[in-house]
């Protein structure tokens, strides 16, 4: 059965999103064509100005998706999933403090401290706890990590108990994830983001994420990183939950935008679990991109620009 698309011509990102997704190249330049409402493009160097342009148009966008689809050499898919290297300041083993200092990848252009940390979380839904490997999200921590500065091992926390894991660059304070579990949590970090950095304790697990705006709303896609897409991040943690060392491993992302399909600014994720992820324990930290200001910036800018016009009339 075809599959129907609506598309704005507009938004190129969604064609590259949806051929991200599975959808066909070649469906996808026909729904361009048709999506500009024209039918078919008109050759190229056509005498008409006004179809020549269109012309233009749906070549460029074509290039786009033939180096989405990686047939041309001249680039790859903006929505763009990464691999990189973990450097730490502190590693007292799989038990100890492991504290990230930076992060090294070629899409980053090199090494890259610029990190933003959860600031908020609201906890929308969490199996409860009832005893044993009930529930679904709890804290965990090194054996030998101390209890301080909001670091945690509580099998039935708060928000504020996920809100202080995520936080802290300690890699070995983690949310830990049990195995049938279902959770929801949004998580705010006061500023636009640019990039994600997840590293999962055993790399076995799926977790979803979709992007939330400056006020929290959801906006985009529901993305879900499945367990071959972790890469090794060369080192392991053992932790209260577990009775020995596993290998930690990460995923990248980058070009936020296009990989959850939207064209707003990105401030924070929804993080969920559902049963069949197989209960994902992972520290989460994004890449910094702006700041954003307190609801009463823009009144005092506004305000200071029209005292300013005022004093250069009377000037």
């Amino acid at each position: 059965m075809p599959v129907v698309m609506d598309i704005r011509p507009s938004r190129r990102w969604k064609l590259l999103e949806l051929f991200a997704h599975g959808f066909d190249l070649t469906l996808l330049i026909l729904k361009l064509e048709e999506a500009r409402g024209r039918g078919t493009a008109s050759p190229m160097g056509s005498k008409d100005s006004r179809e020549g342009t269109h012309s233009m148009n749906l070549f460029n966008n074509k290039m786009a998706l033939l180096c989405a689809a990686g047939l041309l050499g001249g680039g790859t898919a903006s929505a763009s999933m990464f691999t990189f290297t973990t450097n730490t300041s502190v590693n007292n083993g799989p038990k100890g403090d492991i504290i990230l200092d930076s992060v090294s990848a070629g899409s980053l252009g090199g090494t890259f401290s610029n990190f933003a940390f959860a600031q908020s979380l609201t906890l929308i839904s969490n199996d409860p706890f009832t005893g044993g490997n009930s529930g679904a999200a709890s804290t965990d921590r090194g054996d030998n990590v101390a209890a301080v500065g909001g670091i945690t091992n509580i099998e039935d926390p708060t928000a504020n108990d996920f809100l202080n894991t995520l936080a802290n660059n300690n890699l070995n304070s983690i949310i830990d994830g049990e195995d049938n579990g279902s959770f929801d949590m949004r998580v705010g970090f006061g500023q636009t983001i640019e990039s994600v950095f997840i590293w999962e304790r055993g790399g076995n697990s799926r977790l979803g994420l979709q992007a939330l705006d400056a006020n929290g709303a959801l906006i985009g896609n529901e993305v879900v990183v499945n367990s071959a897409q972790w890469s090794s991040a060369g080192f392991q943690i053992d932790t209260t939950e577990i009775g020995g060392s596993q290998s930690v491993r990460s995923a990248g992302f980058s070009d936020l935008a296009a990989y959850f399909g939207t064209d707003e600014d990105i401030a924070g994720l929804r993080v969920f679990s559902e049963s069949s992820f197989n209960g994902a324990d992972f520290k989460l930290i994004a890449g910094a991109g702006t700041q954003i200001p307190s609801p009463g910036t823009g009144v005092l800018l506004a305000a200071s620009l029209a005292i300013g016009l005022r004093r250069r009339r009377k000037a």
